[in-house]
């Protein structure tokens, strides 16, 4: 797996009330939802990008769209 080091103010992290794990888990979320609704990766490359099911990944595309 190729691994990405992103250098972030550590007031990021107290500004969303996230632990950097919980944080990088929702930058990629973000990203997989982001990718998946411009239709450049299909929901099984978006469930691989956030490390979950693809059924748990549509839970949270769906809790997503609900917030919109």
């Amino acid at each position: 797996m190729t691994k990405v080091n992103l250098d972030l103010p550590p007031e990021l992290f107290s500004a969303r009330r996230l632990a950097p794990d919980d944080f990088v888990r929702d930058m990629r979320l973000a990203a997989a939802i982001y990718w998946y609704q411009k239709a450049e990766i299909s929901q099984e490359k978006a469930a691989q990008i956030t490390g979950l099911s693809h059924r748990d990944f549509l839970t949270a595309l769906f809790r997503e769209k609900a917030r919109q």
